[in-house]
């Protein structure tokens, strides 16, 4: 990278740059809405293996 763009340039480089920032918040917004679906289910899963647990114990 050159120490000195034109405004031009500076602008370009700029405007990429931005669109790579939203491109990955954007990806990670929706890593983090899947995890939060799996740790719902798993949440699930678990509560209803406690209550087959503490059905098959009465």
């Amino acid at each position: 990278m050159r120490d000195f763009d034109n405004p031009t340039e500076f602008a370009a480089r700029m405007s990429n740059h931005d669109a790579d920032v939203r491109s990955l918040v954007g990806r990670l917004v929706a890593i983090e809405e899947r995890m939060d679906e799996q740790n719902r289910l798993k949440s699930l899963v678990f509560a209803e293996a406690r209550v087959r647990t503490s059905i098959s114990r009465h």
